[in-house]
């Protein structure tokens, strides 16, 4: 290639991504890169799952050196890219850039001097990204020309892919997005699943997505991942190369219809370093210059019932996006209004009891050595017991209950307690004990 190729060519950049692991993502970024690069183009995937690096393990190498050997210094970008089948090659291990931001200066320039050296050499970098929402996904989406959500028929890919369109909207994303359904039973069935997908994202998250092809399923995939012998290297005519090849067309397609944003794949983590470096410079003055301010306290304004609402809100929301995604069958939503009614109809019957009676007398426990000297005197004893055993019932527990089939009526006692005492301060355990002896001489 002459340099002057070199100098004009501008990589195309695809992140390959998804809301949940088990998609076939890697499998796709594989198979998709084998394909381009069979028309002439040069490839070169980065393995950005910083969790599970599988691009090695899909195409049966083991690399010596990854991107750490890079940012170390001891390794140059072209000694660690490795060549794989189909003229395509890799580089492995790309944990290092996802936190690029926080590497050293030193760090940062090695990046950056690889990432720029790379791009004029490729036609295309395909990003296999991790599954999941996590800010090194985040960034990788942002970062490339092209985000590609692979979703499948699975309820919990639909979920999942919609949770991270919703993350990335709420970063300031405004990009459109393709979609790839991947395992659909027929081109029929992968549109429907789109449609809905699309119908769901354009209502509650108002993001721009755009039906990019499907991979059928096909058992001819699953044996080549077995084998580790990517089904893009078989013969053109089988019908999993036959929709690798559309994809790739319809990406072309994308691309010379002017509906992609010509980014640089260097220049985004450019900016994102320079604007963490910016940070680290100006905290230390902002913080000199205006004290931290504490963390307001919400507990005290969020009640129960607030609480309650806002996990109800939550709830039918959640369920709305379920229905109208085809991800919650007719029987599971008979059942859930059946419970929810259920635990409504228990809920109105409690609140419509009676309180419950903590103390059925009205002398739950006395201090039995208190005098009683006046009227005043009774009543202020009982309403101190009785407060006590309400406030505390656990730490109260009672000493006695007045009996009204010994002592007679409590109207009656209290009248014969008050004549007997005089003004005298018998204690009250034997004026109750007098009254027990004459109640049993009667």
């Amino acid at each position: 290639m002459t340099s002057a190729n070199i100098a004009t060519r501008k990589m195309k950049t695809i992140a390959l991504t998804s809301g949940k692991g088990g998609v076939g993502k890697s499998n796709i970024a594989v198979n998709l890169a084998i394909t381009l690069a069979k028309r002439g183009d040069k490839v070169c995937i980065l393995d950005a799952d910083t969790g599970l690096a599988n691009i090695n393990i899909l195409l049966g190498i083991a690399p010596q050196y990854t991107l750490e050997h890079l940012l170390s210094g001891e390794k140059t970008l072209t000694e660690i890219l490795v060549k794989g089948p189909g003229g395509i090659h890799i580089i492995p291990g790309a944990s290092g850039v996802a936190n690029c931001v926080e590497l050293e200066p030193e760090q940062q320039a090695l990046l950056m001097t690889g990432l720029d050296a790379l791009e004029p050499h490729y036609d295309y970098l395909i990003i296999d990204t991790g599954a999941g929402i996590s800010p090194a996904v985040l960034h990788f989406v942002a970062a490339a020309q092209m985000p590609i959500v692979v979703i499948t028929p699975e309820p919990t890919s639909l979920t999942d892919a919609f949770s991270l369109l919703k993350v990335l909207r709420r970063s300031n994303f405004k990009r459109p997005v393709q979609v790839l359904v991947n395992m659909a039973p027929s081109i029929n069935k992968a549109h429907d699943i789109f449609k809905r997908f699309q119908a769901a994202v354009d209502k509650y998250i108002g993001l721009r997505v755009r039906f990019l092809g499907t991979i059928w399923r096909d058992q001819a995939i699953a044996a080549s991942v077995a084998r580790q012998y990517p089904v893009a290297l078989g013969s053109p005519s089988t019908p999993a190369c036959q929709d690798f090849n559309l994809l790739a067309d319809n990406i072309n397609k994308t691309y010379r219809a002017g509906l992609i944003k010509s980014l640089r794949f260097s220049r985004y983590w450019q900016q994102r370093m320079d604007k963490a470096s910016l940070s680290k410079a100006t905290t230390p003055l902002n913080q000199a210059a205006k004290p931290a301010a504490p963390e307001p306290s919400t507990s005290a304004t969020i009640t129960p019932q607030a609480f309650a609402e806002n996990v109800w809100q939550n709830a039918s929301l959640q369920l709305k996006q379920l229905i109208e995604l085809g991800s919650i069958r007719q029987e599971q939503i008979d059942k859930l209004i059946s419970e929810l009614r259920t635990l409504a109809i228990a809920q109105s019957e409690k609140a419509q009891l009676p309180n419950p009676v903590k103390n059925p007398n009205p002398i739950p426990h006395a201090n039995l050595n208190i005098g009683l000297h006046t009227d005043n005197g009774i009543t202020t004893a009982l309403q101190n017991d009785q407060a006590e055993n309400t406030e505390n019932p656990s730490t109260s527990p009672l000493k006695h209950q007045y009996d009204e089939s010994t002592f007679g009526s409590q109207e009656l006692l209290l009248k014969s307690l008050r004549e007997a005492t005089g003004g005298s301060g018998i204690p009250l355990l034997a004026l109750l004990e007098n009254a027990k002896n004459h109640k049993a001489l009667e």
